[in-house]
């Protein structure tokens, strides 16, 4: 079983191009697994808890031995941290706003990191080396009217996203390229996903 997480974001500059580079990309991925499951994290504003000091304390507490307070303190950051945890391949498909990774995508990678440290991952040290947890990022391919810097400075953000998502456990990333009229799914990222089979 291969669990896909696909992460998008609330914003006016996603196209459907973004989406349909994410929908191929999860093809490739089911024709190498073809039980794969998907499971969508939408973020906008707001979709994410604040991580305050009742809310690591509830995530330290063995969940046996919570109070109902904590339960309902830790739910969502509880579901957050499963499937950042449990995904075999992440396809994040947010668009750069204003040359920057949105702050909704940030706030999640540093919310999963946060809360990763204070709740213990209860898999085998065997089975979490065993998951080969891959990303694959969905770059919209720069106006080609603008200055061509544009494209190297996507890139130089989508190298940063790489480096923080490597805290929750991605191994190795690759770019997709969209742009209004084509879909380019690069062979690093078709490479990838056929060696994470």
């Amino acid at each position: 079983m291969c669990n896909v997480l696909l992460v998008t974001c609330n914003s006016d500059a996603t196209a459907a191009s973004l989406r349909d580079a994410a929908s191929e990309a999860i093809h490739v991925v089911k024709q190498f697994h073809q039980d794969a499951r998907v499971r969508e994290r939408h973020l906008f504003d707001g979709a994410i808890p604040l991580l305050d000091l009742s809310t690591i304390e509830a995530l330290k507490t063995c969940p046996t031995r919570r109070s109902a307070k904590q339960w309902k303190t830790a739910a969502v950051t509880d579901m957050l941290l499963y499937e950042a945890r449990s995904a075999d391949v992440l396809v994040i498909a947010v668009p750069l706003v204003g040359g920057c990774i949105p702050r909704e995508l940030s706030h999640w990678v540093e919310h999963i990191c946060l809360a990763g440290d204070a709740m213990p991952d209860n898999r085998t040290p065997a089975e979490r080396s065993a998951q080969n947890k891959i990303a694959i990022v969905v770059i919209d391919s720069a106006d080609p009217e603008h200055d061509r810097s544009v494209g190297s400075d996507q890139l130089v953000q989508y190298d940063k996203l790489g480096e923080q998502l490597r805290a929750i456990g991605v191994t190795e990333s690759a770019h997709v390229r969209s742009d209004a009229h084509h879909i380019h799914l690069s062979q690093a990222a078709r490479r990838l996903i056929a060696t994470n089979s």
